[in-house]
């Protein structure tokens, strides 16, 4: 993808609507102009529609409207505006942030990193097992918490009701519960069994006593209904209620008597029966009556035997008296039931001793209980704790393990990127011997990283402290341009980042962008700039590969707007001559300035020793560094027509006195004539011309080392020397 054009309605600069072309067939934009043309809002706009960065100041001052429009159009025709989705990855780098990376806080250098290094898994996983190791140490600090608290309970507890005077109270605590506790609950089982055993054998005897008494009664009853029942009636009663019966069935006639069978009335032998029966009734609820008195007696006698048994079984079975020998309960099995009885009763004031001794057990064990109660979850929670440190312990090896291995991953990423970086920065300070350079995260500090160099003799040094402020940027654009050939960014925008280099260094850098354009590293790189020195290396001595965008003032009323046509100093100087009316002033001036360009161009070509680090030279500088003896060299070839020796049309353009100060520029108080203003004007355009080539729009500087020339692009015109020896 590459930017076409780039549209602005409302936004900063941009007071009115406006479109700016980029040519697609070029891979590199120089956006130029001015402080104040608007190159920082075309940028804004490009950050504003990439980055989503979104600011109430990006609406431009006369705006009626409440939101700045930005849209951009690629090569293949797509728009895009606020909210799309842009499919390239974009770089932009603004000058304010270049100077400040390499001088920031270790902090602020890393989090430059962060998207490069793109930790997102490492730190997800990192904090949730911090989150982790918090928590659990959270919980080891409340159970020691927990534990130091019971365990001062328990000594309380121990010291009030125990013993005041213990070197180790918890530690007795702990043995007296294993100890004592046993011991105390035995006595307590043997006091309950006593008495429950002494009562058993009580109530037992009891309930047999009131069964012996219900026997007797009912015998002396059933004696009583003895005297009272005839046994002959009984049977007389069964026989007449089967006579009833069968005299009741007799359906024959006449009605027969079932035993003599003689002729009977059946009437009056029926009624004869009931009469009778009813005399003898009283008899049959006597022999009922009787016969419930036995069945209950039966059952009483069975009671009576399971009690004795009982009772012969508690006697029998043995009481294990180990404390209390002084209250046993001592009776033998073959005993009487008055035996037992009496040494039940010869027991009993061992009961209110017992239950006594009882209660007092109750209290004694109650603070037992308290006490093994909290020893026993005092080990729980020791055990607790014991695991949930051992958890703790793992996890925080763990968090280091990922620290180091975070750490690890991050150094191997960063010294990938170091040799990048390396390679950038010595290709903008060739041979000066200051391209170590080192990336290094700072130890015991989480997201931190620090750049370090060697300086002649000194090394891991911060360059901060040793670097200009121009190193200090080409550094900074290198580890820029690293980072962003790493992350396989592919529209590079550079805002103003070289007004601190020379130059020389601009140069290496303009080739060096070239370069990573050449291989495809980036599709396209924009660059702002306000050198004009920047913009003739681009536009006139680029051999065409620079898209060249100038800007003209900035005014509220036309806001942002661009150069319809782009006039070289060439251009100009033609176009102060053709005028009828010379201005004096501003023909030389002119002359001047393409002169500058012109006697630079050749300084530039033959790295001629001049002071590079100025941004203005006099003429005499240029007649330093251009001696006789280059002049006499220096030739321009045309093929096919013929040669234009230099020497001459350099000399003439040296030989006006005038011409002294600085940029090549006249003496506004020298009193110059109109004509020697015009024969100079025309001295330089005369040796400007030899130097450019029309055809190409460049001038003659491009090396073609495998032929052996220096020309322009499409060797219309070839430059001799092409190196000086």
């Amino acid at each position: 993808m590459k930017i076409k054009s780039i549209t602005l309605n409302h936004f900063r600069g941009a007071t009115r609507p406006l479109t700016i072309p980029f040519d697609v067939r070029k891979k590199f934009t120089l956006i130029y102009g001015e402080n104040g043309t608007g190159k920082s809002s075309i940028v804004d706009a490009l950050e504003f529609l990439f980055d989503q960065k979104r600011n109430s100041a990006f609406l431009s001052v006369n705006s009626k409207s409440t939101t700045p429009e930005v849209k951009i159009t690629d090569e293949a025709g797509h728009e895009y505006t606020t909210g799309s989705t842009i499919p390239e990855k974009v770089a932009i780098l603004r000058r304010s942030f270049m100077s400040e990376l390499c001088t920031q806080s270790a902090s602020d250098f890393y989090a430059f990193f962060q998207e490069f290094l793109d930790l997102s898994q490492f730190q997800k996983s990192e904090q949730n097992l911090q989150k982790l190791t918090k928590t659990l140490n959270r919980k080891c600090t409340d159970l020691l918490t927990e534990i130091k608290d019971l365990s001062l309970e328990i000594e309380d507890i121990y010291r009030q009701h125990i013993s005041a005077e213990l070197a180790h109270p918890l530690d007795d605590a702990k043995e007296y519960a294993k100890r004592e506790m046993k011991t105390q609950f035995s006595i307590q089982r043997e006091v309950n069994l006593l008495l429950s055993r002494h009562s058993q054998l009580q109530n037992l005897l009891a309930q047999r006593s009131g069964i012996l008494s219900q026997l007797q009664a009912k015998s002396s009853e059933l004696k009583q209904i003895a005297k009272s029942l005839d046994v002959r009636l009984i049977s007389l009663l069964k026989l007449l209620d089967e006579a009833t019966q069968i005299i009741q069935a007799d359906e024959s006639t006449p009605t027969k008597c079932p035993v003599c069978e003689q002729v009977i009335k059946k009437d009056e032998v029926l009624a004869s029966l009931a009469r009778r029966k009813k005399e003898i009734a009283e008899i049959k609820s006597l022999n009922t009556k009787k016969e419930q008195l036995e069945e209950s007696r039966k059952r009483l006698n069975l009671q009576q035997t399971n009690f004795e048994q009982q009772i012969k079984e508690l006697i029998s079975q043995p009481l294990e008296i180990t404390e209390l020998t002084q209250h046993a309960l001592d009776i033998k099995p073959e005993s009487s039931w008055e035996e037992i009885a009496k040494a039940l009763k010869d027991w009993e004031p061992n009961i209110a001793i017992l239950n006594e001794r009882k209660d007092n057990l109750e209290s004694v064990l109650d603070i037992f209980s308290q006490i093994k109660s909290k020893v026993s979850k005092l080990g729980k929670l020791e055990k607790e704790f014991k695991t949930t440190h051992l958890c703790y312990r793992k996890a925080e090896n763990l968090v280091n393990i990922l620290k180091n291995t975070r750490h690890a991953y991050v150094q191997k990423l960063l010294n990938s990127l170091t040799g990048t970086i390396c390679g950038f920065y010595e290709q903008m300070h060739s041979g000066e011997g200051i391209s170590t350079i080192k990336l290094s995260l700072k130890e015991n500090q989480n997201k931190s990283l620090e750049v370090l160099a060697d300086f002649y003799g000194k090394t891991n040094v911060k360059p901060k402290d040793y670097y200009s402020e121009a190193h200090l940027d080409s550094l900074a654009l290198s580890i820029f341009l690293a980072v962003s050939k790493a992350q396989n960014k592919k529209i590079l925008i550079l805002d103003d980042i070289l007004t601190s280099l020379d130059l020389p260094h601009l140069q290496r850098i303009l080739t060096q962008l070239k370069q990573l354009i050449g291989n495809n590293t980036f599709s396209q790189i924009i660059l702002t700039t306000h050198i004009e020195r920047l913009r003739n290396e681009c536009k006139f001595r680029g051999s065409g590969s620079y898209d060249v965008i100038e800007l003209k003032p900035w005014a509220i009323n036309t806001g942002i707007f661009p150069k319809q046509q782009f006039q070289t100093l060439l251009d100009e100087l033609n176009e102060a001559l053709s005028n009828p009316q010379i201005d004096k002033n501003e023909l030389a001036l002119k002359a001047s300035l393409q002169l500058d360009s012109v006697l630079s161009l050749l300084c530039e070509v033959y790295h001629l020793p001049l002071a590079y680090g100025k941004e203005k030279h006099t003429l005499g500088e240029y007649l330093v560094a251009i001696n006789k003896k280059l002049k006499k060299q220096l030739k321009v070839i045309i093929p096919n027509e013929g040669e234009e020796p230099l020497e001459e049309l350099i000399q003439k353009c040296y030989d006006y006195s005038w011409i002294r100060n600085e940029y090549a520029h006249i003496n506004l108080k020298a009193e110059v004539s109109e004509s020697e203003v015009h024969s100079f004007a025309l001295d330089v355009k005369a040796l400007s011309e030899v130097l450019f080539c029309q055809q190409c729009g460049t001038y003659i500087t491009k090396h073609n080392k495998q032929k052996g020339i220096r020309s322009c692009p499409n060797e219309c015109k070839k430059l001799e020397p092409v190196e000086l020896v």
